[in-house]
């Protein structure tokens, strides 16, 4: 990217990002008065998000969205946050917690805190010239951004592989990629645009367990536990997948329904469905999350006896909220698929409201747990070791928590020493059972063959959402033990915490370890500072002068221009570098297209490798990229013929087309994994019959050009 493209993208990107920062700031300020500390550090970071995303997603559903329209609207809502009258109210901390805590429970809390942020910076670092590479990240999610960039609107489902439905999924997180892209029409910034969620799912979580009235270490501990899982730190901050901010919108909005049972302001309402928005507008399994959430929490309310019509009502503005953030997705599957729940068929009664072709990989891959439940022996062996590596041993903790939380709930039951806070424990065991039912019962969440759950890891994110709410039921138990149980409670939190780091794959156990020695060392350096302090304060020695405004506006301004000169440097090596070396075919695409191309994708590939669509749309995301296959009920699948195969690549004007060396999963699952060359495609043989020449061959593909 020349550097005169990189400045012109830095200024969108200031005047974009700069407008969200304020109008946030604004609204909070101005309608949210009675929040503090961690709570309103909290709603800025659902007030941004949702800025963020209103900023790109109306201009996309408009058919305009450009990197000026993005910036234009952002500096409207700042204007108009700028113009919003003044809440009054006095501010609502967070309740004091139910129980005292030891010192060493202070301690293992900050040390826990340092270190993940320290963890998170050398991941981020190592993975600063990384492209993404996740299979689900460059063959959907990246490619859909890329799209909508191209085209301005969000009205298409982006497809690019036969036998998947990725182009239905919710796209809030997808938009986070394209806002991120945008000032560039390059992605050299959009690997970190998840990362933020991973630190913001642990706040969330922190006031969740704070709003239960849980000791300040252990919920800190109980949210980083969370946080640190690899399946959500690892979609996060290594294959740019979108799960986090689904957890860190469910969680958040858990947060604020919890503050609004304590608080009842209207502020906290409106917080919570927005989050819930967000979160159900990001991936599939929210749709099923979310509602669950509600329902027990409507019910809960009604057991209460909080008077249905205030229930009701409210639940109205919740799910009015869900509706406006999250429910444009809906919309477009409604529009270009004719069924709303698309790739689901609804049924009523029996009666079709809504049909969906069926989906051909269910019985090839598509396992569920529960279909397991009668097989002990996989629940020992290959299910055991698939969720040790994708949540360690907080999952476990978690488990024994709300195993507790029920015997305790029925302990005091029967003794009649319940209270008021015993319905909201029940109502966190039951959310917690509803979302665990959902997530065995939900296909491919024992992905594999039938019998073999071997990608079973993976999905355990479908079950995060059950986790978030155990974070709840945990934090209700934990002011209810005893102080050494307590405490070791605290230190099983941080030994899971630990646990969870670890064991997963984000980067080397090393990285790890050097991240706990660093945070050991920052806290013995803070605590030598404050020594030396208390004793140059004691003897009258002279403090050191603190910036006033100016001084700190000029620190800031001299920050912001050092790192717009880095950033340049950085965007020079990561897109000399972007792709290239991964696959000699995949290399031709690259090194040709520079001045955009019509490429044709075709065929399959394996996965032991990057997926050929994202990069093939180019640096400057200047290619128009289309799989080169037929539309059957909304499905995307492959020609089995000739003559509709060439008529599509002359209809469509491909002068590039890559070539699967493999059959589609759904047609051929034995070969698919196979790195080996296969025999000359058909699609390649269709294609040199229509005048295409090869240019460059790989294990995995072919490329051929038009003559």
């Amino acid at each position: 990217m020349p550097a005169s493209d990189y400045y012109a993208g830095v200024a969108f990107f200031v005047i974009t990002y700069g407008g969200i920062a304020a109008a946030t700031w604004l609204i909070v300020r101005a309608r949210l008065p009675r929040l503090v500390g961690a709570t309103r550090a909290l709603a800025l970071a659902v007030v941004a998000t949702a800025a963020l995303l209103a900023a790109h997603v109306l201009p996309a559903a408009l058919g305009v969205l450009s990197r000026e329209a993005a910036a234009a609207l952002a500096v409207l809502l700042a204007l108009a946050a700028w113009r919003l009258p003044r809440a009054e109210g006095a501010p609502v901390p967070l309740p004091e917690p139910a129980a005292e805590e030891h010192r060493l429970a202070h301690l293992l809390a900050r040390y826990a805190t340092w270190a993940f942020g320290i963890w998170i910076v050398l991941v981020g670092l190592a993975q600063l010239y990384a492209e993404p590479i996740g299979f689900d990240a460059a063959s959907a999610y990246l490619p859909i951004a890329a799209r909508w960039i191209q085209d301005g609107s969000l009205w298409v489902l982006g497809d690019w592989i036969p036998s998947f439905f990725y182009g239905a999924s919710p796209g809030n997180g997808s938009m986070l990629f394209a806002a991120s892209a945008l000032p560039w029409d390059n992605d050299f910034l959009a690997h970190y645009a998840i990362y933020p969620f991973v630190p913001l799912t642990a706040l969330a979580l922190y006031v969740v367990a704070r709003e239960v009235r849980a000791p300040h270490a252990l919920a800190t501990l109980l949210g980083l536990m969370v946080a640190a899982v690899p399946v959500l730190v690892e979609p996060a901050l290594r294959s740019a997948l979108l799960d986090p901010v689904l957890y860190f919108g469910f969680a958040a909005g858990l947060a604020f329904l919890l503050r609004h049972r304590r608080t009842g302001d209207a502020g906290d309402l409106v917080l919570a469905g927005v989050a819930l928005g967000i979160a159900f507008g990001t991936k599939l399994y929210g749709f099923t999350a979310v509602p669950i959430l509600l329902a027990v929490w409507a019910g809960a309310r009604l057991l209460a006896r909080d008077g249905w019509r205030a229930v009701l009502r409210q639940a109205l503005v919740v799910v009015g909220l869900i509706a406006l953030f999250g429910g444009i997705w809906v919309v477009r599957n409604a529009v270009e698929t004719g069924n709303p729940a698309f790739p689901v068929a609804v049924e009523v009664a029996g009666v079709t409201i809504f049909d969906a072709p069926p989906d051909p990989l269910r019985p090839l891959i598509g396992g569920r747990l529960v279909d397991y439940f009668d097989d002990p022996g996989e629940w020992v062996g290959e299910l055991r070791r698939q969720f040790r590596v994708a949540t360690g041993v907080p999952v476990i903790v978690l488990g024994l928590a709300v195993v507790a939380v029920i015997l305790l709930l029925v302990r005091r039951r029967l003794w009649g020493a319940d209270d008021d806070s015993d319905g909201l424990a029940a109502a966190a065991v039951v959310a917690v059972l509803a979302l665990s039912v959902s997530y065995v019962l939900t296909p491919y969440s024992a992905a594999g063959p039938p019998g073999e759950p071997i990608a079973t890891a993976a999905n355990v994110r479908y079950g995060v959402p059950g986790m978030i709410v155990a974070v709840a039921a945990a934090a209700w138990l934990a002011p209810r033990l005893g102080p050494r149980l307590r405490l070791g409670f605290t230190v099983l939190a941080f030994l899971a915490y630990f646990d969870a780091l670890r064991v997963g794959f984000t980067v080397p156990r090393s990285t790890t370890y050097g991240a706990f020695v660093l945070a050991a060392l920052a806290l013995a350096i803070g605590r030598a500072a404050r020594r030396l302090r208390a004793r140059r304060d004691g003897t009258g020695g002279r403090a050191l002068p603190r910036p006033g405004p100016v001084g700190w506006a000029a620190l800031a301004a001299l920050a912001a221009v050092g790192l717009a000169v880095l950033g340049e440097t950085i965007q020079r090596t990561y897109n000399e570098t972007r792709y290239v070396g991964r696959d000699p075919a995949l290399d031709w695409v690259i090194a040709n297209t520079e001045d955009g191309a019509r490429v044709g994708v075709t065929g399959a590939w394996t996965d032991q490798g990057v997926a050929p669509i994202y990069p093939a749309f180019g640096t400057r995301l200047q290619n128009d990229v289309d799989y080169v296959g037929p539309k059957i009920d909304g499905l995307l699948r492959t020609y089995e013929d000739r003559e509709p195969f060439v008529e599509a690549l002359e209809r469509e004007g491909f002068e590039v087309l890559v070539v699967g060396r493999a059959r589609p999963f759904s047609e051929d699952p034995e070969r698919t994994g196979s790195l080996r060359p296969l025999e000359a495609p058909r699609e390649e043989r269709w294609a040199r019959s229509a005048g295409f020449e090869r240019v460059a061959e790989s294990d995995r593909f072919v490329v051929l050009q038009a003559s």
